[in-house]
């Protein structure tokens, strides 16, 4: 499952697409870490609720 979020990425980054996820739970955060997701896609990108992290696209929409 981690090879294909990678994958994933790649692709939004390629077409400078914002990849956001949320409602990570404990267990998975610790796997996604361990593989080197979270790092690739940068902490600033998981958020633990829908609510905010449509808040915080429509604030980096807005600045673009």
């Amino acid at each position: 499952a981690v090879a294909a979020m990678k994958e994933i990425y790649r692709k939004c980054k390629q077409y400078n697409i914002r990849f956001i996820i949320t409602h990570v739970q404990e267990q998975p955060m610790k796997t996604l870490k361990k593989m080197g997701f979270v790092k690739m896609i940068g902490e600033e990108n998981i958020y633990e609720s829908k609510v905010e992290a449509i808040k915080n696209a429509v604030e980096y929409i807005n600045k673009k």
